[in-house]
Formats: C-alpha cells, sequence, structure tokens
C-alpha cells in the first residue's frame, strides 16, 4: 500500500489560507461557482485577477520575519536562456533566496500550455539553480461536465473535445501528473480548483484538500 505524501508545512497552509479567503469571498457573493467552472468570467480577466488577489493574500498571511513575497518577478535558468516570470515568489531576506514559487492558472489558461510555462520552466531552472523548496501550481478545471472551454490547441478531432468538456480535470490531470513524473523528484506541488473545493493532485498519493463551497 503507498504511504500518502504529506506536504510540506508552508505549502499546506497556503492552501488553506486560500480555501479561507475564497470562502469569504463566496460569502459576500464576489466570486460564484461560475468563476471557476465557466470561461466567460475571464473575457476581462475577472476571475484571474479576484483568485489571484486572494492567492497573494494567502501567501503574506504566512510569511515570516525572515521572508517576503514578490509578484512577477522574472527567473532565469542561465544567462542565455530567456526570462520566465512565475506569479508569486517566496525569498529570504537574508541573501536572498528563493524560498518558493506559485503559479496560478485559471479558466483560461489550464490546458497544455503549462507544460511549458510551468513544467519545463522548473525543470530548466531547478537544473541550473538550486531549486527551491517548493514549486506550486494552481489550476482551475472542474470535475463536471461544461457547455465550452478553452481551446489552445487543436483536439485531434471532435471526440478529443468533447471528452475535454465532459470532465476538464478527469481530462488534463493525468497529463499533468505523467509529466510530473520526468521531475520527480524534484519538490513540485499541484492542486486544482473546482466549483467545491481546493485538491492536491500532485503528488498522486496526496489526499489534501479543502472546501470552499460546501460546509
Amino acid at each position: 500500500m503507498t504511504e500518502k505524501t504529506v506536504l510540506p508545512v508552508i505549502v499546506r497552509k497556503i492552501l488553506e489560507n486560500l480555501a479561507t479567503e475564497l470562502k469569504e469571498l463566496v460569502s459576500t457573493n464576489a466570486i460564484t461557482a461560475g468563476h471557476i467552472e465557466s470561461i466567460d468570467y475571464n473575457r476581462m480577466h475577472e476571475a484571474h485577477s479576484i483568485i489571484l488577489g486572494a492567492l497573494a493574500r494567502a501567501v503574506v498571511l504566512n510569511l515570516d520575519k525572515g521572508s517576503f513575497m514578490a509578484h512577477g518577478q522574472g527567473l532565469k535558468a542561465s544567462i542565455s536562456e530567456k526570462v520566465f516570470i512565475p506569479d508569486i515568489t517566496l525569498w529570504s531576506k537574508s541573501g536572498k533566496r528563493l524560498i518558493g514559487v506559485i503559479d496560478y492558472e485559471s479558466t483560461n489558461s489550464t490546458d497544455f500550455r503549462i507544460f511549458v510555462r510551468n513544467f519545463e520552466n522548473y525543470k530548466r531552472y531547478s537544473i541550473a539553480q538550486n531549486p527551491p523548496e517548493f514549486w506550486l501550481a494552481i489550476t482551475t478545471a472542474p470535475s463536471k461536465e461544461v457547455e465550452k472551454w478553452v481551446r489552445y490547441k487543436k483536439y485531434s478531432d471532435r471526440a478529443d473535445y468533447e471528452r475535454l468538456k465532459a470532465n476538464p480535470f478527469a481530462y488534463y490531470a493525468p497529463k499533468f501528473i505523467q509529466e510530473f513524473r520526468r521531475l520527480s523528484p524534484l519538490p513540485l506541488f499541484a492542486a486544482n480548483l473546482d466549483s467545491e473545493r481546493i485538491k492536491v493532485y500532485i503528488p498522486e498519493n496526496s489526499e489534501e484538500e479543502f472546501l470552499i463551497f460546501r460546509k
């Protein structure tokens, strides 16, 4: 029997804080299930900006006196590499050591681009530099049928797109997990936000989840 993975304390606290922040936004109707289940709320980046703001607050609530948060700071694996820009980075004040990287992918960016924008950047950076203590990617994919979803790539056929719409999380998660296996044992964690909860799915044997829309 595979032993379940225990999340690092800092990753767990960030996800707990995010769930709390989202519950508060839900209680005031600042966000609804539609922000997470539909791509329509991202035509002007509404869903992305609100949830990223909640995530930033969740991170700040977890900072100690020896660390600080940066938003949109570029990283590069080496002088010859292109700069890539994670959403949030955590640094130690002593020597400005990179502690953690956090990326949020909303309904309009949870797709195959994550392979390059997240996983490949992390791999190159961690090979060239000392890897951070953690890299957390938060995706947004409903675990239910949707009317439409982002068509970033040309799906192999209409049936493939229908499989995506039937359950976006079930469609993408196995592909993301397979890609993660190429990075193991680097400390990468991924959690998915849907209309009920934040659920950790990388590593696969994690059972952590944090309810949002249900009591």
